[in-house]
């Protein structure tokens, strides 16, 4: 196959995702009305994800609740990605809580799921984004929809 330059660079691009994705992005079903519970319980609520700290910030402030966050780490502010350890564990350090305390929700097996299991969090893999893969330890917990997570983060509502 044979392609023309462009001339488009990879800060041009860089710059195109920071600047469209965050406002093309939408909330998965449910994620207002959890964050909004969740809160009002008295769950401190933060995000660790990976990816560039500005792009990270700009997703996430386009949550309608968003105030409810109240922590945001970035790989590239935490200077590790998911799924090394210390993410987990310096995310859950800064809040004031061990990683034994910490329930973490993600859809990816090994970056989510996995790392925050080694770091000592408790876990929810939110299937039908990536395959569980062979081999790994399947997770305590598995939801379809995160209208599901209240069941196990609140068993008694």
């Amino acid at each position: 196959m044979l392609v023309k330059d462009s001339g488009i660079t990879d800060e041009v691009v860089r710059d195109h995702w920071i600047n469209c994705f965050p406002v093309s992005s939408v909330p998965m079903p449910g994620a207002n009305e959890l964050l909004s519970y969740l809160a009002d319980q008295g769950y401190h609520l933060g995000i660790i994800s990976n990816g560039a700290d500005e792009s990270r910030i700009s997703t996430a402030t386009r949550l309608e609740s968003f105030s409810c966050i109240q922590q945001l780490v970035s790989s590239d502010s935490a200077g590790v990605s998911k799924p090394n350890v210390d993410i987990f564990v310096g995310t859950a350090l800064d809040a004031g809580y061990m990683p034994d305390q910490c329930w973490f929700i993600g859809d990816h097996p090994v970056n989510d799921i996995h790392g925050a299991r080694k770091a000592g969090m408790k876990t929810i893999w939110l299937k039908g984004f990536h395959d569980w893969p062979e081999g790994l330890a399947m997770p305590s917990h598995t939801i379809e929809s995160l209208v599901e997570e209240k069941q196990i983060l609140m068993p008694t509502s």
